[in-house]
């Protein structure tokens, strides 16, 4: 009876300091969370305003074309494909920005995976389109700048879906303590 006993304060004692480390845990991951939340909203709200420049300044080389006293299919074709590279840039950059925020609200790893495979496609198409486009109007290197800043949010150890994930874990973590004290509990008639 006696060693019964001490085995369930054990398993007491067990439980309290697994529930405590799990609630530091959770605390710590929802913290990392808030601060990505709002890094990608800024970094969203940075690339809009960056977005805009470049795309009046691409405009603006097509309609220098169409108003040339010589039109030249080649300039216009040029300055067609830098609208069209810009129109893609803004495009996917807004699809990563929405992945990321998708991948914070993400409830599952199961429902975090297609989210994070659509913002590398996504990652992929931006870096090239952004190569294609160097040197070609003038406000593309803040453009690149403003775009690189959200697409870091998902990379890496601290990125959206490194941090979202480990906030899954361990709030998958927490429930299977939980689980086990109810168990526990139960053992002790409480």
């Amino acid at each position: 009876m006696v060693t019964a006993l001490g085995e369930s304060v054990k398993n007491i004692e067990d439980t309290i300091r697994s529930l405590g480390a799990a609630t530091q845990e959770k605390i710590d991951a929802a913290a990392q969370h808030e601060k990505l939340y709002n890094a990608v909203r800024a970094a969203a709200d940075n690339f809009v305003n960056k977005a805009a420049p470049s795309m009046a300044d691409a405009q603006t080389g097509m309609d220098a074309t169409l108003r040339a006293a010589v039109f030249s299919a080649e300039d216009s074709g040029e300055a067609s494909r830098i609208i069209v590279q810009v129109g893609n840039v803004v495009a996917d950059t807004n699809l990563i920005s929405s992945d990321l925020m998708g991948a914070l609200s993400a409830g599952t790893g199961e429902a975090l995976s297609p989210i994070e495979d659509s913002f590398k496609t996504a990652q992929k198409r931006v870096k090239d389109n952004l190569a294609a486009l160097d040197g070609a109007i003038g406000s593309i290197p803040e453009l690149r700048k403003a775009a690189e800043q959200l697409l870091a949010l998902g990379d890496g150890k601290n990125g959206v879906f490194k941090v979202r994930q480990k906030e899954i874990d361990t709030l998958e973590y927490g429930a299977l303590i939980l689980d086990e004290t109810r168990k526990l509990n139960a053992g002790l008639g409480i």
